[in-house]
């Protein structure tokens, strides 16, 4: 037997009678009161209330079988943990014969059921409070709170009262708490996130923000953040998202910081950005339907203009863009004015085109999409073509050193439809390749030949024709990248998949190509 009550077991009061000099009367008060409490300690279980299948019922025994139940403070107990109570039952074994007997119970000195007492008819021998729910004045009771039980009116003659305190152990709520961190987004490029929420008292979950989220994007009630950004203008946006739950509590505010990346263009090569032109530049300008000039988009000022004619407009061409038509027949070129630093001590040069030979074009005719020479006479330094002048439709790749004597060609394989072609001389490695819709092609013996010395200026640069008029293109182009040095594997990548995604085209990009998938983006 305990010589200390558990916790939901009174302590000892100090006992009547007992004047602390009889120490037989001492020994025999002592196991009186040690008897009581252990009933007590008996009494007190939880169990399964039959009115309400698994939920479970502390029982405190407040006036023994054949004891008379009087006012006042039946009881004091600490309860065995949390709970959260739900309502009182109680029973007598003897009802009253005159008047109701009406039962309390607090916590902490608090009523737990506020005015919904319990009340015991005259004559009858059990009830319960209100579980409709019974209004609490304290609905959540604290591990190791003092529990009180105040008979206020105790009846006439009523007997053995025992209580009931139906509940549920109590679970500490956990606050309402958002989960996720929204990643970066891309451009033009369908984002999905969703934040998810614990806590509080559960689902559903309601989100909203406060903030600015970025342009494109909408945050619906359930948490999913999603759509198509459409700027990077304020990137990285930042907005804080919080929950609610379905009782209302509201969760602390997550903050969020999302970058939107902009679209990869050649302006983010690390360097050698010599011109870029594009045929659908709103900058562009046009004698009728004839291209007159064409903007540089590098920033570098280098614009192109017609030389006699220019190239005619196409308005739906490679891609559905407006795109620069050349027949093939007729001369028409467009140039870089002066251009000796295109070519002059490079390590490297390199082109990029977009083009597209018209189909009826089966001609084994040289035909020039880029080209920087010396003089008229048609010295090649470096030229892309669409056509190799020995079979029909051969991309190649043509360039020469400072004292070479003939020029060094690299072919890629017959292309029909639209086609994005890299051609790249590498003078400081003796190196060059071309790169066929994301295929690379080289040549082991490419400029392994002659002085190793950089290239020699260019007097221009042509796009569409030859210095001397022959090398005629015969078909469309959109996009022409320049740059005076070789571009690293990477960028080269990204120039490709830039110009693939941006026309339409990158479906022919090779299948094992970085940006097959997606474009690039800085």
């Amino acid at each position: 037997m305990p010589a200390v009550p558990p916790r939901g077991v009174p302590f000892p009061t100090p006992m009547p009678g007992y004047s602390g000099t009889n120490e037989s009367q001492f020994r025999r008060m002592l196991e009186t009161r040690l008897r009581d409490m252990q009933s007590q300690i008996d009494g007190i279980q939880s169990e399964v209330d039959p009115d309400s299948g698994d939920i479970t019922a502390l029982q405190y025994q407040l006036f023994g079988e054949g004891d008379t139940v009087t006012a006042g403070v039946a009881a004091a107990w600490r309860v065995p943990y949390a709970l959260e109570a739900l309502y009182l039952r109680a029973s007598l074994t003897t009802a009253s014969s005159g008047g109701a007997v009406v039962l309390d119970v607090l916590a902490n000195g608090v009523s737990v059921f506020g005015a919904n007492k319990l009340t015991i008819d005259e004559g009858a021998l059990s009830s319960y409070t209100s579980v409709d729910p019974p209004a609490f004045d304290v609905q959540y009771i604290e591990d190791d709170a003092e529990l009180t039980f105040n008979v206020t009116d105790d009846g006439t003659g009523a007997e053995g009262l025992k209580a009931y305190l139906v509940h549920r152990p109590q679970v500490v709520p956990q606050a309402v708490t958002v989960v996720g961190t929204a990643p970066a987004g891309q451009i033009d490029a369908a984002y999905s996130f969703t934040f998810l929420a614990v806590g509080g008292a559960g689902a559903p979950y309601t989100f909203s923000y406060t903030g600015t989220l970025p342009p494109g994007l909408t945050l619906a009630s359930d948490g999913t953040l999603s759509g198509t950004p459409t700027t990077v203008t304020g990137s990285p946006f930042l907005f804080t998202v919080t929950a609610e739950d379905s009782e209302g509590a509201v969760s602390a505010g997550s903050s969020q910081s999302v970058a939107i990346a902009a679209l990869w263009t050649p302006a983010d090569l690390p360097s050698g950005l010599y011109a870029w032109y594009a045929s659908d530049d709103p900058s562009n300008t046009y004698g009728g339907t004839e291209y007159f000039t064409l903007f540089d988009r590098s920033g570098n000022g280098r614009t192109a203009s017609r030389a006699g004619n220019g190239p005619q407009v196409e308005t739906t061409g490679i891609g559905g863009a407006q795109s620069m038509r050349f027949d093939g027949t007729t001369i028409e070129t467009m140039q870089i004015g002066s251009s000796t630093t295109f070519s002059q001590n490079r390590p490297g040069l390199a082109a990029l085109v977009v083009y597209e030979m018209d189909p009826d074009d089966v001609a084994a005719t040289f035909r020039s999409l880029v080209f920087s020479a010396t003089n008229a006479a048609n010295t090649a330094r470096f030229c892309v073509a669409s056509g190799n002048g020995t079979t029909a439709n051969v991309p190649a790749l043509v360039a020469r050193r400072v004292d070479g004597t003939s020029a060094e060609v690299v072919n890629a394989p017959a292309q029909t439809g639209p086609c994005v072609l890299v051609g790249v001389a590498d003078y400081t490695n003796a190196d060059g390749y071309l790169s066929h819709n994301g295929t690379l092609i080289t040549d082991t013996t490419f400029l392994t030949n002659g002085n190793t010395s950089n290239t020699a200026s260019s007097t221009h640069v042509r796009f569409g024709t030859s210095p001397d008029n022959n090398g005629r293109h015969k078909g469309l182009i959109t996009d022409i990248v320049l740059m005076n040095e070789a571009p690293s594997a990477a960028d080269r990548q990204r120039l490709e998949g830039w110009a693939a995604w941006a026309r339409g085209l990158e479906s022919l990009l090779d299948a094992g190509h970085p940006y097959k998938s997606a474009p690039p983006y800085a």
